[in-house]
């Protein structure tokens, strides 16, 4: 009889140890992930302003180029940022919508000087999210925990 019970409770320890690991494992499985993601968006990103930077001082505009580093651009932003009540907390992601929007109508009606102040506003409002999405990805390998839930 005493060693069905020391069996039964090696198992529940056995199993309880299983099931914390793998837990830890699936952890910081979706937790690299997550970091690398984040490190890839933002290596993207910043190849996507600098393309648009270059691209808004060309002697003669490529606008079909310029069009698609602009929606390249927006597209790796919080669509949230519109909404009134989450801009405060999406500030870097609106202004750079705001600077990238206004520089290519800028190039698009020929002014120039307008332009490279939108765009030298973009690039110090990249340079914040940038900044600010470093922060995160840090503090997630730092903890172990993602900020962003699993789908599902």
């Amino acid at each position: 009889m005493f060693s069905v019970v020391t069996a039964l409770v090696a198992y529940k320890a056995a199993t309880r140890t299983y099931s914390d690991t793998s837990k830890d494992s699936d952890k910081n499985v979706y937790v690299t992930a997550v970091t690398n993601e984040r490190a890839k968006w933002r290596d993207d990103f910043r190849k996507s302003v600098a393309r648009f930077s270059r691209l808004s001082i060309e002697p003669v505009t490529n606008f079909p180029e310029l069009l698609e580093t602009k929606a390249n651009i927006v597209l790796r932003l919080n669509p949230k940022a519109k909404d009134p009540k989450l801009s405060k907390k999406h500030k870097f992601d609106l202004q750079i919508m705001n600077s990238v929007n206004a520089a290519f109508d800028a190039l698009s009606t020929g002014q120039t000087k307008d332009a490279a102040m939108h765009v030298a506003n973009l690039e110090v409002a990249a340079q914040e999210l940038l900044k600010q999405e470093w922060e995160k990805s840090k503090a997630e390998a730092l903890s172990g925990r993602s900020r962003t839930p699993p789908a599902g």
